[in-house]
């Protein structure tokens, strides 16, 4: 896959995310988001105001929902518009792609204080408690993306 450019920005992150959820077909039908979201709140008052649809939905709740393109929506291929939800529900397991890639930008990111939780979370439930395992896991993470664990201006002084 190559080296990554590592998210240092909420903008950088979603173009990881959105690679995640391309790669898994998460993705809503534009109808299907029209015909949920017509009738709650700003939506709502937005659509009575002349906004049309997703415009509507992307106004009132703003980075949330990015463009999937058109994807096949029926068994023959008819193609419809779809959106990805980037607040979706997932959890991003040790089978998912990508997973080294959230793990780094997971341990990079919290109260250091909460390191040790999130690291007995992960031993304990995806690794049966097999630290011999879950180590090398590690061992393989940091190696591959270390680097993007320092903040950012350290990593731009050794460029």
């Amino acid at each position: 896959m190559g080296t990554p450019v590592f998210p240092d920005t909420f903008e950088d992150y979603k173009k990881v995310l959105l690679l995640f959820l391309g790669m898994k077909e998460y993705y809503h039908f534009e109808d299907d988001l029209i015909e949920q979201f017509k009738n709650k709140g700003k939506v709502q008052q937005l659509m009575a105001e002349g906004m049309t649809g997703m415009d509507a939905i992307t106004a009132a709740v703003p980075d949330t929902f990015i463009s999937a393109g058109n994807q096949a929506k029926t068994e023959g291929g008819e193609q419809a518009p779809a959106w990805y939800y980037l607040l979706y529900d997932y959890t991003i397991t040790p089978s998912d792609p990508l997973f080294d890639l959230f793990l780094t930008y997971h341990l990079r990111s919290p109260d250091l204080l909460q390191l040790d939780d999130i690291l007995d979370y992960l031993l304990e439930n995806y690794y049966d408690g097999k630290i011999i395992a879950f180590s090398r896991v590690l061992t393989l993470t940091l190696r591959k993306h270390g680097e993007w664990l320092q903040p950012p201006a350290q990593r731009l002084l050794k460029e």
